[in-house]
């Protein structure tokens, strides 16, 4: 069942619940102010006929029903005549219509009770109780207490037909029986339409996202005009379907580049293997070329390891084994393992800890085997870029975070490549260094990893100043 019929199911079913307990609300206020109206008339009728009774000298009861109809009113129960019959106070009658032949019309003892203290009670008969045709008939009764000065006290009982109040209601109940079925169905085709018209613009997303392969990333959804969910929607979707476009083009940047600097060595190997196998060789070119071998698989080992250390940051927050690391401590011993690079090239390593009081120490919740890649690249590389007898400077200051501080007095970067020098494979041109260009991309997303954040200052000529800004001690890696 698709969510439009599902949609329109609940739409119909929540508004027949509403619609019948509308509809019943209103009928029953009908039939109560209808009832109200009609025992207020059958009252004053009963008034009027109470004050045309008359005693004659000799204690007789007469009606007369000229003061009755010439009021000229317009009762509600004139459809059938009324039937009348007076009682005394002991229930004896004295006087009844002749339509009731020998039938009274009904009182009981609890209605006496009533009529002493409001004056007046109502009640229901049907013909067939009182002997009439019709039985189906209703009537209304009214018990009306008739107070004389100087007369004993009478009670009053008129019985009218309900013909036209029950009329009235059959009426109205056929109307709710016509007519609610026909809003549920008007409101079904309605509901049906509307969520249709609705749902369309998600159909459209679904079928454009059918039609959009790996090869046409670069697509998107349209995106409606309404600020509403299904335009929240399309841009969700079309921001999932750029991160998509961005990573596809990374991974074959990534590829094509990886592949590139596979490549190379493994040529040089081969080219130096067939040039030996040509022809015997003193020992001096033999080892000329074995050292020449080496470096290149010193450098193929070192892209491998830097590649496979890539794939693993790039697997995300899962990589990361989280441990409460000194940060001191860690630079101190990556500081160890570049001492032999430092001293090749007759750079000088000077290491620093600032903002620190008492027994506080530079803790930091970090995985510790990828917090030594990134602080292992940051120092490696400052080595590389600096000139001879230079100074290469690791700070580690103390404030609201935990600043790792590399700064060297190399060559300096221009402005618009310090944006770029995190990418993979990019090196800074007019620069003669070993490495791929991975080691500030590694480090960039290590420091990602762990929530930090990594920052350049660089001006040529004057050096460069990579700095790591870690969140301390308690705070989770990745945490905002």
């Amino acid at each position: 069942m698709s969510i439009r019929v599902r949609l329109t199911i609940l739409f119909v079913g929540i508004f027949t619940v509403t619609l019948l307990i509308f509809s019943s609300l209103l009928y029953n206020a009908f039939s109560e102010t209808q009832q109200r109206e009609f025992d207020v008339a059958l009252y004053n009728h009963a008034v009027d006929i109470a004050n045309s009774l008359d005693f004659d000298l000799f204690g007789s009861l007469s009606i007369d029903a000229r003061n009755i109809y010439d009021q000229q009113k317009l009762l509600p129960f004139s459809l059938g005549r009324s039937l009348l019959q007076i009682r005394r106070l002991d229930g004896t009658t004295i006087l009844r219509a002749e339509e009731l032949g020998g039938n009274d019309l009904p009182f009981q003892e609890n209605d006496f009770s009533e009529l002493q203290d409001r004056g007046h009670g109502y009640g229901n008969v049907r013909a067939r109780e009182l002997g009439l045709e019709g039985e189906n008939v209703a009537y209304r009764l009214i018990n009306y207490v008739v107070k004389r000065p100087g007369y004993p006290m009478l009670i009053l009982q008129i019985a009218v037909p309900k013909t036209l109040l029950e009329a009235e209601r059959r009426g109205i109940r056929a109307f709710f029986i016509l007519a609610v079925p026909l809003i549920i169905l008007i409101s079904a085709a309605g509901g049906y339409w509307f969520s249709r018209r609705a749902l369309k613009p998600v159909k459209d997303i679904i079928a454009k996202t059918e039609s959009i392969h790996a090869d046409r990333l670069s697509e998107r959804l349209p995106v409606p005009e309404e600020n509403d969910e299904i335009r929240h929607l399309s841009e969700t979707v079309n921001g999932l379907l750029q991160r998509l476009e961005d990573a596809f083009k990374s991974q074959e940047r990534f590829i094509a580049d990886a592949s590139h600097q596979l490549k190379t060595p493994l040529a040089v190997l081969r080219g130096e293997l067939d040039v030996l196998l040509r022809g015997a060789r003193d020992q001096k070119e033999v080892d000329a070329f074995l050292e020449s071998a080496s470096q290149e698989i010193v450098s193929l080992s070192k892209t491998i390891e830097d590649l496979l250390l890539l794939a693993r940051v790039d697997a995300g927050k899962a990589a990361v084994f989280a441990t409460e690391v000194r940060l001191d401590d860690l630079v101190l011993t990556e500081l160890a393992r570049l001492e032999k690079l430092a001293k090749g090239k007759g750079v000088k390593l000077h290491f620093d800890i600032t903002g620190f009081e008492g027994d506080e120490t530079p803790n930091v919740k970090a995985d510790r085997d990828l917090l030594g890649h990134l602080i292992y690249n940051l120092i490696e590389n400052a080595i590389k870029y600096s000139p001879s007898s230079q100074v290469v400077r690791v700070t580690v200051n103390n404030g609201p975070r935990v600043e790792l501080a590399v700064a060297d007095r190399g060559p300096g970067i221009e402005a618009a490549e310090q944006e770029r020098v995190f990418d993979r494979f990019y090196r800074v041109a007019q620069t003669r260094t070993t490495g791929v260009g991975l080691g500030l991309a590694i480090a960039q997303k290590i420091a990602q990893l762990h929530g930090a954040k990594i920052t350049v200052k660089s001006e040529p000529g004057e050096g460069s100043r990579f700095a790591v800004e870690f969140k301390k001690g308690l705070e989770r890696p990745g945490s905002t």
